[in-house]
């Protein structure tokens, strides 16, 4: 959320990125942009920054700025009861990385709720690259998230879960930034159905070394399973990546399995259903589209096939030419009934079409008519 605005309506030269918690707790009232002026929060007093115009700027407090916004004094009491909430809760929080299986397993189970809830395969967080870092309030686990804590590889951090509010300032201070595992190590746990795979949040594959599990982007196993377990990847048989299984396509005219890019650039869609583009069933034509062959036409003068709806037969030229270039010309002085022609291949004189082959006789005709 930007404020555009200063307090007195003039637009902001740059404009200002709000606090993503401010932004939740103003989208929750009767209005869903800030009002006109602030451009900020002293996280240590509590006080917003106001933009009064003109370069000038002061602070006060959130619900003193919300009734001279205009608001009412219930939603000023309301939201700055909701701020005053939160920066209490982050004065208090740290951040914290697990340092065992054990108590990832504990922070998805007793934190906030995910596909992974309560599932033992988040103990493959445990490794010298990865963890779970987490906030806790009291006795609860308010937010967590998974991070490569590795600056070698880059410290980054995926999809947060909970208070964002909470969590994402300490990851930034901590010196984190948004981003994948690519390159890090998990701990491989065997199990009786498997291998442990948590569902990563970042979308990356991964390898199986024997003694860890790799996360990289062409990585043999995928990532995207809530079961919790390793599965291997299918490989498409025309560009050779893993791809997962749901997403892998047969193509019964070629009788192999493609990515959804290569099956694409092998198949069209015509009346509802998929062929492969070099079988004869479909043709392309010449605006670029595909249509059933039993529906076209070839059009020899363009070189190109067109719906059959769109073509005209001329049985002067003995050959079939698109509809919208097509004319009803004069072709004999003698018997100027109108033929069906090509519209290059034809003159248009005092409001009729006439062939090329005629138009000096045509011209002479009308000339003894007058």
């Amino acid at each position: 959320m930007y404020q555009h605005r200063d307090m007195s309506g003039e637009r902001l030269n740059n404009p200002r990125e709000l606090p993503d918690y401010l932004g939740h707790i103003i989208s929750q009232g009767e209005a869903y942009s800030p009002p006109n002026g602030i451009v900020g929060v002293e996280e240590d007093s509590g006080l917003v920054q106001i933009e009064l115009g003109k370069g000038k700027r002061t602070s006060m407090k959130f619900g003193k700025f919300l009734v001279k916004s205009g608001l009412g004094e219930d939603v000023a009491r309301d939201w700055s009861s909701k701020l005053k909430s939160v920066l209490e809760q982050m004065k208090g929080a740290k951040l914290k990385l697990t340092n065992s299986s054990e108590e990832a397993v504990a922070i998805y189970r007793n934190g906030p709720n995910s596909c992974m809830a309560g599932m033992d395969c988040v103990g493959a967080y445990h490794s010298e690259d990865v963890a779970v870092a987490f906030v806790v309030i009291g006795e609860r686990v308010v937010a967590r998230t998974v991070v490569c804590k590795s600056p070698e590889i880059g410290l980054q951090y995926m999809c947060i879960y909970g208070n964002r509010d909470l969590l994402l300032p300490l990851l930034r201070e901590a010196g984190y930034t948004n981003g994948d595992l690519d390159g890090c190590k998990l701990a491989r746990i065997e199990a009786n159905d498997g291998v442990f795979l948590p569902y990563l949040d970042c979308g990356t594959n991964v390898d199986d070394c024997g003694d860890h599990l790799l996360v990289s982007n062409h990585g043999e196993y995928c990532s995207q399973n809530t079961c919790g377990y390793l599965e291997p990847m299918q490989h498409c048989e025309s560009c050779g990546e893993a791809t997962h299984e749901d997403e892998v396509h047969y193509s019964d005219y070629h009788q192999e399995h493609y990515c959804g890019d290569c099956y694409n650039e092998r198949h069209e869609y015509v009346d509802g259903e998929y062929y492969a583009t070099d079988s004869d069933d479909i043709v392309s034509t010449g605006d670029g589209s595909w249509i059933m062959s039993d529906n076209a036409c070839f059009v020899d003068r363009d070189g190109e096939h067109y719906h059959a709806d769109d073509v005209s037969y001329s049985e002067y030229l003995e050959e079939y030419i698109q509809s919208s270039d097509a004319v009803e010309a004069i072709t004999n002085v003698e018997y100027p009934g109108g033929e069906t022609c090509h519209k290059d291949d034809c003159e248009l004189i005092d409001g009729r079409w006439v062939h090329d082959s005629i138009t000096e006789e045509y011209k002479q005709q009308l000339t003894l008519d007058l």
